[in-house]
Order: C-alpha cells, then structure tokens, then sequence
C-alpha cells in the first residue's frame, strides 16, 4: 500500500466517523467476534459496572473471572480479586464487594530497591534485641546460599571464559533474596572454596549437585614453577567425591582440558553487605509483607460429565431410563458435595489470610524486631570475643568483641574480683563458647547493652561449677561435687538449688540402695525356695527307683552319650520278673546310646534292673 492511500483511508475514516467504534474482545468463545460496549452495559444496566484508576503502564486484572477487565465492565454483583502489576512497584491485591457501581483508585508502593531507601527505615521500632549465634537462621535462599560466612551465588557463568572475564562477571553480579540486594561479588580464594564446600578430604555431604564434576575460578595465584611459567592462577574441580586443586591456568587463557573443550564456571561470593542494619530490616519485612499479601486459592473443581451408558440386552427401556436418571443423580450430587468442599476449602483460606494480615499489622514492631536481629547475623556474622585480658590490680577484664566477618568491634570493660577472674577467662576463652550481645532499640537505633553471659561474672562462674556438679552423672559422686561447690560458695545465688539437689540425690540413692537391698533379699528367697523345690524333686526322683512299677507306666532313666551330653531315655514297662523289669524303648532323643552291650533304638526290648529306672511322673 502506498504512502498516499494509506493517508486518504484514514482521512475517509474520520470523516465518517467509522474508525472510532469503542468496543473489545471476548475471552470465552470465538476470541475474534466484536461487541461493542455501549449496547452491552445497555443490556445489563441492572449489573453494577466498575472502574479502576491506576497509575499509567500497569495492568489491571479479576482474578476470579475469566473475562479480562476493561474500563467500565459491568459485572454481577458479588466479590472480585483485583490485582493490580507494574514493574517496579508492589503489587496491590485485594478482594472487594461489588454492589454498585464502583470507582476504584489503587496507589501503588514502589519496591524497596527501587525507592533507594539509604538511610532511615519506614517503622521506628523500640525494644530489646539479642545478637548471637543463633543457629535458627537459615541463610540458604533460592538464589543463595551461606557457607562460612560468605554467600556464595547459585548463578555461575558456565560459558568459555577467561580469569579476567570472570571476575567482571562476578562484579557485575546483582541477586536480590528476601528483599536484600546483594553485590560485590567476586572470585573466592582456593582456601575459601575448600573450606565452604570440604569436609576432609571429602566434599560436603550437602554440596549441591549442580557443583559436582565441574571446574570452577579461584582468586588465589599459583606459584610459578619456572620463569615461563606465570601469570597461573587456581582452578578448583569439583569431583564426585573430592576436590582437586592440581590444575591450574593462565589468567589470560581460556581452559582447555586434555580431553577437548571443558567449560570453567565462575563461582561468585560476597561478604559485603551494603545498607544500614535498619534498612536491611525494613527490606526483609517489606519482602515478608509482600509474600503475605498474596492470596493464592485452590482452583474451583471441574465438573464432572454423566457417563455414556448403554441399554443392556435384557434391561427394558424403563430400567435403563431410571439408571441413567439415578447416575446423573449422583453425578449432580458428587459435584455439589465437590463445590461445596473447595467453597469451604477457600473460605478457610481466605479467613487464614485475612489472620495473618492482621497479625503483621498488629505485630509489626515486634516483627520488625526479629529481622533487625537477623540482619545483625546478615552484615556481620556471629558475634565472637577476639581479645580478652584482666588487670590484677584494677581487677578490671577488657574485653573486645568482633564477629566472625570482621566488621564489627567493641571494646567492653567488665569488673571481676580476683578470685573469680581466672575461672571467669578460662570459660570465655573455651573454643564453643559464643557470647550473646544485647541492644537496646530506640528509633531504630541500636544501643549497645553488654554481654549477656557476663552481665554478673562471679555468678557466671558460680552457675557453671553449679552445672557441673549438677550434671555428673554419678549420683554418689553428684552429692560430693555439690557439697564442695556449697562450702566454696557458701553465698552464692545457686546455694539453695545445690541444697535442693543435694536432699533429692540423696533420697534417690537412699531409695536405690533399699530397693537393691530388697531384691538381693528377694534374690535370697527365691535361691532358697528353688533349692528346696529342687531337693524335694530329687527326694521324690530318689524315691520313684524304688516304688512299684506297673506293666504300661511310663519311666525314664538319665545317662550321658560319647560326647558327654545329657540324654533322658524314656521306655514303656513291658514286663516284670521279680527284680527285672522288661522295657520298650520310647524316645533315645535323637542319639543312639549303647546300653549294656545293647544299641538303644526306639521299640527295642532290654531286660534290666528293677531299680535302674524311675517314674517319669514323679
């Protein structure tokens, strides 16, 4: 088409006005069919219709319709899920009652990172934190991941890079998790990666799997073997099982392994985090707020189609109406009960939700509180006592507190009594023991309280040998420990409880030995009682040699094989002559012994001495 039909089309269509129909497309049925607006609110002016202001550029939808929204749609009465996105800002969502016609106007917030908020959070919090190696924080996020104090970026480049060009990657690395924009990213050094991602001589058991069978950048320079033989740097590969730091590359070159082309990945870490704790704070509890205000509401079943059966062979028109009449019933009924399950299903998350809304807003300082805590472990790590000396003469400890990062110090001076000092240095100077340090928050403002552990040294000292007599296990030696820890410290504030504990070990070992009396007792009575059972069994064995034996009893008589086993011969009385009695053997117990000359099988026949057997049933 020409330059010039094009022009007098459009001149045509604004004179006759023809080009200007409002009208909008349909999301149900045919997509390309027109309806023009003005007679479609003309056919339902009964339905309240509604608008929505928002700011240019965002997009506007009813989540819970399938029609997408235009200015002025006119709907049924009811509630509607609006949600309002632009790029850039939080995103406004809220449910709202829908019964005349409605103007809406939505603000939105820009995000955190966007506002470039640098000095001052939005809440002034009051209140108490603790900063301390609280294992409860898990720093391990979909984009990051915490080892020995660095976040390491899940993102690698895993294309053919040099040294150099890895390092402008990690540079210009930008991850935001939970609300927190981290950057500063660079190459690890070689003992950074082995202790992150070593145990051993093994690699981490939780190393992810994405790492394994790889190479990856270090920042650490490999010390030339010759004088041609520089400008090396580490390259780490991560097998399946171990780490190898062998191989080694020019920082100008790209790798190429013996075996063709391998691709070297760029790790990235950082330990520097930007912001102000508060900011950190804010941005944590504007990302939570943000997650929280989003509903998400199971999606409404589908209904369930009525089967296609089939007349049978011998079922009449009428039964076979009336199954098909009592399927669809069922099938109706199945879809209510399915309807009226994800209505409740709904309802009670929508009640959760409106909850936990309320809560946040309820509790937003004492939130606030918390992530202030835990941006204290995101900016500097743990807490740690780096030096810690004591002045005899002043009986003054000074202590210095940094953390595990290396970008906090305090220098804190506590009072501590001669006697107590050295107990005192030698509990903070054990390797596991962490401090806790308190803050007052006043607007924000952390105003640090002292060490929580060391508030009252002499007390500190006195609970831990408290403790420790407390905690042996054995009772007897428990009491001793207890009651040397009483008589040193006759004042002391854990007196009553060593007292207390004395008086319940004692009742328990007192309880222990009567009851170990009584079962020896016991043990006494029974050994009796089974030595006399078992002599008057043997004066009724004893006997039976000697009672009179009938023709069909029963006896038994007790012998030992060739290998010294004890067997019990059972036999039958067949016969009886005077002092000799005749006997059918019964049961040999599984040995064939040799009696008298005789080989004893079941049913064999022996004559023997009538006192040589006895009544099994003594």
């Amino acid at each position: 088409m020409s330059l010039k039909r094009f022009y007098f089309g459009v001149a045509l269509c604004l004179l006759f006005s023809g080009c200007t129909t409002n009208s909008y497309h349909l999301n149900q049925g045919d997509s390309t069919k027109k309806v023009d607006k003005k007679s479609l609110e003309k056919k339902e002016n009964s339905n309240p219709s509604l608008r929505i202001k928002a700011p240019q550029g965002a997009s506007i939808y009813i989540m819970n319709i399938k029609p997408s929204y235009y200015d002025g749609i006119v709907l049924e009465r009811g509630k509607y899920d609006i949600k309002v996105v632009k790029e850039g800002y939080q995103t406004y969502r809220k449910w709202i009652t829908l019964n005349d016609d409605l103007n809406l106007d939505v603000q939105l917030e820009k995000n955190v990172e966007e506002a470039k908020i640098a000095s001052k959070a939005t809440i002034k919090a009051n209140g108490y934190i603790e900063w301390s190696d609280v294992k409860k924080y898990n720093f391990d996020g979909v984009k990051l991941r915490y080892r020995k104090n660095l976040f390491w970026a899940k993102e690698t480049a895993n294309y053919e890079l040099t040294w150099h060009q890895a390092r402008a990657y990690c540079s210009k690395l930008s991850i935001k998790e939970d609300g927190i924009v981290f950057n500063n990213f660079r190459l690890p050094e070689k003992d950074e990666f082995w202790s992150s991602f070593k145990t051993g001589y093994y690699v981490s058991k939780d190393l992810p799997k994405e790492m394994k069978n790889k190479y990856f950048f270090t920042n650490t320079a490999h010390k030339p073997y010759n004088k041609y033989d520089t400008n090396m740097i580490y390259i780490i590969r991560v097998g399946s099982n171990n780490l190898d730091e062998y191989q080694r590359l020019k920082k100008d070159t790209k790798y190429r392994s013996g075996f063709g082309q391998s691709r070297v990945y760029a790790m990235c870490a950082t330990d520097e985090i930007k912001g102000d704790i508060s900011v950190l704070a804010q941005a944590m509890f504007d990302e939570y707020k943000k997650k929280s205000s989003i509903l998400t509401l199971n999606q409404k079943p589908t209904k369930l189609d009525y089967p296609s059966l089939k007349k049978g062979e011998f079922e009449t028109t009428e039964q076979f109406n009336l199954r098909v009449q009592k399927e669809k019933e069922k099938i109706d009924a199945q879809n209510v009960q399915n309807l009226k399950n994800w209505e409740n299903q709904v309802s009670q998350q929508k009640e959760k939700y409106e909850k936990k809304l309320a809560y946040i807003e309820e509790n937003s300082e004492t939130i606030y509180l918390e992530y202030l805590q835990k941006a204290m472990h995101i900016k500097y790590g743990n807490p740690k006592i780096s030096s810690l000396n004591y002045d005899a003469d002043k009986q003054l400890f000074d202590i210095v507190i940094d953390s595990s990062r290396g970008k906090y110090h305090q220098n804190v001076q506590v009072p501590v009594k001669l006697e107590y000092a050295k107990k005192f240095k030698d509990l903070l100077s054990v390797k596991d023991f962490q401090p806790t340090i308190e803050f007052l928050v006043q607007n924000n403002d952390l105003i640090f309280q002292g060490i929580k552990e060391i508030k009252n040294p002499e007390t500190l000292v006195e609970e831990n040998e408290y403790k420790n007599a407390y905690n042996i296990k054995n009772k007897e030696q428990s009491v001793v420990a207890l009651k040397q820890f009483i008589a040193k410290y006759p004042r002391s504030s854990f007196k009553t409880l060593a007292d207390q504990r004395v008086i319940k070990l004692e009742d328990e070992i007192k309880i222990a030995k009567e009851k170990a009396e009584q079962e020896r007792l016991k043990r006494e009575a029974d050994a009796q009682e089974r030595a006399k059972k078992q002599k008057a069994a043997q004066e009724r064995k004893e006997a039976s040699y000697f009672a009179k034996k009938n023709i069909g009893d029963k006896v038994c008589k007790d012998g030992t094989t060739a290998l010294i086993l004890s067997i019990t011969i059972t036999a039958y009385v067949e016969n009886v002559n005077g002092n000799n009695i005749q006997l059918r053997i019964a049961d040999t117990q599984g040995t064939t012994p040799h009696y008298n000359g005789v080989s004893l099988y079941k049913n064999t026949l022996i004559w023997d001495d009538y006192r040589s057997w006895y009544n099994c049933n003594y």
